[in-house]
């Protein structure tokens, strides 16, 4: 009899741990979280001062003040910004160093005009040792069509963050929203296109909270950062 409880016991031991991890996977972190100060859009106007050592410090600040921040590169027609979303008491010091300038929230978007997904490096090392702008062979988009680039961070271990990268793409035209979407998958070789867990919907949805899955979050050092976003 005792034998028997054992076994039960360590059976609802291992049912509980299996649903516990099932819940915390998909467990996604959000500037909410830290939410003590409002948060705030923000125009980055000296983009040539987003730089390793701006990232270097950067990382410090993230590890003392436990931040999440999101990073995003828009692309309009032939045009293309950079600007960052975060705690406005967390952006105040860099406000004059990047010539920060606040905005509204260009995400509120119609959900049904978009094609989103969630992206990873295939290999670091040589996404790296890739010359030039990532965004080189980037397809020409019409004067209204949009092209969203976001990469979320948290601070990891020295020069390295825990990062997760979405893309959207949007357009008014179905047909080119799927064959544009498609193409800008593969526009850097890279780059690959995660598998799709969730809806464009459901990725634009989570791309306006600017969350950090704890699964599908990874580790990059702070020079892909740069090439990753850098104008």
């Amino acid at each position: 009899m005792l034998i028997l409880w054992i076994i039960l016991f360590l059976l609802i031991l291992g049912i509980s741990f299996a649903l516990a991890y099932s819940s915390m996977k998909d467990y996604q972190l959000t500037p909410q979280a830290n939410r003590i100060h409002e948060h705030g859009l923000y125009l980055i106007r000296n983009p040539s001062l987003f730089n390793i050592n701006f990232l270097t410090n950067l990382h410090k600040i993230l590890v003392e003040d436990k931040q999440i921040i999101s990073f995003e590169r828009l692309f309009k027609g032939g045009e293309s910004a950079l600007v960052v979303f975060g705690s406005q008491e967390f952006l105040k010091p860099l406000t004059d160093q990047l010539s920060l300038v606040e905005l509204e929230d260009y995400s509120d978007i119609n959900k049904n005009l978009v094609y989103a997904w969630e992206v990873d490096l295939k290999n670091e090392e040589t996404f790296l040792q890739e010359p030039g702008d990532i965004f080189k062979d980037f397809p020409h988009l019409l004067p209204q069509e949009q092209f969203f680039w976001q990469v979320v961070i948290m601070a990891g271990n020295e020069n390295e963050f825990r990062i997760q990268i979405r893309a959207v793409f949007v357009s008014n035209d179905s047909k080119r929203r799927k064959e544009i979407g498609e193409i800008l998958q593969n526009f850097n070789p890279n780059m690959i296109k995660l598998p799709k867990d969730f809806s464009s919907i459901q990725i634009l949805e989570l791309y306006q909270k600017r969350s950090l899955s704890q699964e599908k979050a990874i580790t990059l050092k702070t020079a892909s950062i740069i090439k990753l976003l850098k104008l």
